[in-house]
């Protein structure tokens, strides 16, 4: 097989890792690839280290341009869908990487079923130098196995309700993602992979490939990490949207209604708040860190109450301006502080 594979990877202040992520390209076995690389005004070296490597390879291309910010990810998606020459198209963001089998396995799964609009796998989160890995993605397997295919349509919105698809694993047709008018950006949601992921699942069938594709570095300035009260709101409404727009026949697929979706949520805000309290205090962000652990303990009654424990230690630590990092590691979970 040799059908082109394009590559987006949008990036903004990726010196770090950007490097380690054009490298696992580099490293595919499956060689019939471009990488488009969209640098949204990093104001740090990402796009220096990005053109070295464009130099050496010409299926590599930079593309620089004037910082659109969070809000606008799509237009950086969709410039590189614009520029893109391959029927199919991967995405990974710029502190990402993949292994090394990652395209080989899925362009061979898409062409053993032509019907198939997305193919997905496993990914872990990991610490930024790669070295701990956290939880391996999606957290549910067992439960929600039968979802993954999507298969009737909009089966996979019972995955969606309250486990997480890795980007970094998806292989999209691009004709499907045209039938959509590319990638979608909903509300202030601060990314892409949600709203263009329910769309497309009323589209055609997904495949999921049960084996590690690659690794998301979780770190406290990442985007899921600073933006997580927006992602909380807009989610919900982009939820409730699609819910909403489904025909009764496609509802009968799902095992949760209106009344579930609100009660997920009442739980996410307490969960976001005290997550993002906890990113705040790795930062250093101490009063701000302070106030959201507060909102976490006087919303929403008794909803998530290990959450509001895990506030109520936050809150605490805050006034002594320290974080949990070092009670977590103590207790044997993972620690978010910088590596």
């Amino acid at each position: 097989m040799s059908e082109l594979i394009s590559i987006i990877t949008p990036t903004y202040n990726h010196e770090r890792f950007i490097g380690s992520c054009i490298e696992s390209v580099l490293a595919q076995t499956y060689p019939h690839w471009e990488m488009l690389i969209v640098n949204d005004g990093s104001t740090d070296r990402t796009a220096e280290v990005a053109a070295e490597y464009a130099a050496k390879d010409a299926r590599i291309k930079v593309i620089n341009q004037a910082n659109k910010g969070i809000y606008r990810l799509a237009e950086n998606y969709n410039l590189a869908l614009a520029e893109s020459k391959g029927d199919l198209i991967a995405v990974l963001e710029g502190d990402d990487i993949w292994l090394p089998h990652k395209l080989a396995t899925q362009v061979e799964a898409m062409h053993k079923q032509p019907d198939a609009v997305l193919c997905w796998g496993c990914a872990y989160s990991a610490n930024t130098d790669l070295s701990e890995k956290y939880e391996l993605h999606p957290k549910q397997l067992a439960k929600n196995i039968a979802f993954y295919d999507n298969s009737p349509v909009c089966n996979i919105y019972n995955v969606l309700f309250d486990d997480f698809l890795p980007p970094l694993t998806f292989l999209i047709r691009k004709s499907a993602l045209q039938q959509l008018g590319g990638f979608v950006q909903s509300y202030k949601f601060p990314a892409v992979d949600l709203p263009t992921l329910m769309l497309l699942a009323r589209h055609g069938r997904f495949i999921f490939l049960n084996e590690v594709l690659g690794y998301w570095r979780v770190h406290a300035y990442q985007v899921t990490k600073t933006y997580g009260l927006d992602i909380l709101d807009s989610g919900r409404r982009i939820f409730t949207d699609n819910y909403k727009a489904m025909t009764e026949q496609q509802r009968a697929v799902l095992r949760f209604g209106q009344k579930e979706i609100d009660g997920y949520y009442r739980d996410a805000e307490v969960i976001s708040f005290t997550r993002s309290g906890r990113f705040k205090l790795v930062r250093g962000e101490y009063a701000s860190a302070r106030q959201d652990f507060g909102k976490a303990l006087g919303m929403n009654g008794l909803a998530a109450p290990v959450w509001k424990l895990r506030a109520a230690i936050g809150w605490t630590l805050s006034w002594f301006n320290t974080d949990v990092e070092t009670l977590a590691k103590w207790l044997g979970r993972a620690s978010y502080k910088k590596r």
